[in-house]
């Protein structure tokens, strides 16, 4: 069947107001691709028994807010995000932990959870009077938590909340904490860095925590990008859910997604609940054309979308787009329906190197797979979807 039709949802990286990413959540860093840098550093000085909170991430989709955090510590530890997105909130520690919230802006989430072995996370939300608590584990719509570590207790803890759990505030603020998991014990290490017990006895197991990183812009800001062939016009459609700081879109086009031209420019709205966009023009002359997104803020910061894809006519559900590649796979999906996608990317000997979970939203997307960590060679892509059902060759060469 001939389909004239392209849609794909996008993610957007920019350093200070848009970071759009879906992490698998299985105690696994996705990379930089995915997460976007690290939002703050810990001190690199391990605090009490050895534990080390070394890099605090977060980004989000338009479902659920992600924390990660590259730490050291040992097994029977646990951490806690301590969140502040309005006035209020408490000092008090819900589990008992000598653990005082001096904050300026008191947290009013706490979401706790075990550094390794069963996994238990919590989170507990501050009604204006007390603490409510809601245990948890792995469901769609609840808080899902993971974490990964190696024989020195080096690892990754990655959580995802629900966005209507933290009522859908953009700006928030954040601390990492690592402490122990009986309630005589306080802060081990955190990021930011902050005071930090000394001893397993009163009075010097006991902090008071006083930093954040303040005005987090909630990431996710882009919604979706979506592009249609109508005849011999292009017409190009997306959405923010919020925005802050945006100077503008820039619209590029290639034919070839090497070498880009810039055709077009649309000034954001800068509206805080986000804004609806559109830009058209004559189809080019090539068969095939991707466009991308430009965005840019008023600091002069940008970023590129991932790319819509423009294609008259086709009859496959999937194809590569740049094979041979470098660093990133980009694949084609054609379905007119949307799916969930899982691409396993297997070595040659049988061997997975990476998975990634990718939501096709019907028509025409381009599925990107950040492939810079493996090495050069031949692979086989695996597509296991609702339609798409694939096994795709790709080799990586050097730049």
């Amino acid at each position: 069947m001939k389909r004239k039709f392209t849609l794909v949802s996008v993610a957007i990286a920019l350093s200070s107001t848009l970071w759009a990413g879906t992490p698998v959540i299985d105690g696994t860093f996705d990379g930089t691709g995915i997460w976007g840098e690290a939002i703050a550093s810990g001190d690199g000085i391990a605090g009490w028994d050895a534990a080390n909170a070394k890099k605090l991430y977060i980004t989000s989709d338009a479902n659920f807010v992600y924390f990660g955090a590259e730490i050291r510590a040992a097994n029977w530890q646990q951490f806690i995000f301590a969140i502040n997105t309005k006035t209020g909130g408490s000092s008090v520690d819900p589990w008992g932990r000598v653990i005082t919230y001096n904050h300026a802006n008191k947290p009013d989430y706490l979401i706790r959870g075990n550094v390794d072995g069963d996994f238990y996370c919590q989170y507990q939300v501050w009604d204006g009077a007390a603490w409510q608590g809601t245990s948890t584990n792995i469901n769609p719509d609840k808080t899902e938590m993971k974490g990964s570590f190696n024989g020195a207790r080096e690892g990754f803890i990655e959580i995802r909340v629900p966005r209507a759990t933290l009522e859908s505030n953009s700006i928030f603020d954040v601390q990492f904490i690592i402490g122990g998991n009986q309630n005589s014990h306080g802060c081990f290490d955190a990021i930011p860095n902050d005071n930090n017990g000394t001893s397993w006895d009163p009075p010097n197991n006991a902090t008071i925590l006083s930093n954040y990183v303040s005005n987090v812009i909630l990431p996710a800001n882009l919604g979706a990008f979506a592009g249609e062939l109508r005849g011999s016009t292009v017409n190009l459609k997306w959405n923010t859910l919020t925005e802050s700081k945006l100077a503008g879109f820039e619209i590029e086009r290639s034919a070839d997604t090497r070498n880009w031209q810039s055709v077009g420019y649309v000034t954001a709205q800068n509206n805080v609940s986000g804004g609806s966009y559109q830009f058209s023009q004559a189809k080019a002359g090539t068969a095939v054309s991707f466009y991308r997104l430009k965005v840019t803020d008023k600091d002069g910061s940008f970023a590129h979308s991932k790319l819509v894809m423009i294609k008259s006519e086709t009859t496959v559900k999937a194809e590569l787009i740049g094979n041979p590649f470098t660093s990133t796979i980009n694949v084609a999906i054609h379905t007119s329906g949307e799916e969930r996608i899982q691409a396993e990317l297997m070595d040659m000997n049988g061997k997975r190197v990476s998975n990634t979970i990718y939501q096709h939203p019907g028509g025409s997307s381009v599925m990107q797979i950040p492939a810079q960590q493996i090495g050069f060679g031949t692979y086989l892509l695996r597509l296991n979807g609702t339609e798409t059902k694939e096994t795709l060759r790709v080799v990586k060469v050097q730049r």
